[in-house]
């Protein structure tokens, strides 16, 4: 499962790399404006409030502070993702989630396994968003599963031996 969300954050790092400025700050037309480091920016955070929550048993992914540093520096960026992915191999163990439900909030239990998944499907939802401005700025630098479930992957491999 660590290796998983690594995975993904490594998968990110490396189009980060590949990206200029201009690319990486690029607002999508199709995603009200957004940027690939503005995801960058939210999937980081995301995870960062994981694990500094694992620590204090209480994990608070609302209250976050907004780094818009990540946003706009690409070496920023993958300096924080260097460190997240240092910092992930953690034994699972009960924690407090804080959730907000309209106008109000309420703790619910979880585990520290159970949020890393939450996270790789948070950052695989986000690297399919991502996909969608590489699709518009015509950049063809990731491989075909960037974005995709390890499910899906898998369905549409078997899917392939099965039509060969």
């Amino acid at each position: 499962m660590i290796h998983s969300i690594q995975h993904n954050l490594s998968s990110l790092a490396n189009l980060i790399i590949k990206l200029n400025t201009i690319e990486y700050q690029h607002k999508s037309i199709y995603l009200s404006n957004a940027t690939i480091g503005g995801h960058t920016r939210h999937i980081i955070e995301i995870a960062e409030c994981m694990v500094n929550g694992y620590h204090d048993g209480y994990i608070d992914y609302i209250n976050r502070k907004r780094n818009l540093e990540i946003e706009t520096s690409k070496e920023y960026a993958l300096l924080k993702i260097a460190q997240l992915h240092k910092s992930l191999n953690l034994k699972d163990k009960n924690v407090e989630v804080i959730c907000e439900i309209e106008h109000s909030s309420l703790t619910v239990q979880s585990t520290y396994y159970r949020e890393l998944m939450y996270n790789i499907e948070h950052i695989i939802h986000h690297l399919a968003l991502i996909k969608v401005t590489l699709v518009e700025l015509n950049l063809n630098i990731v491989d075909e599963n960037f974005g995709f479930a390890y499910s899906t992957v898998k369905y549409k491999n078997n899917l392939t031996k099965v039509t060969a």
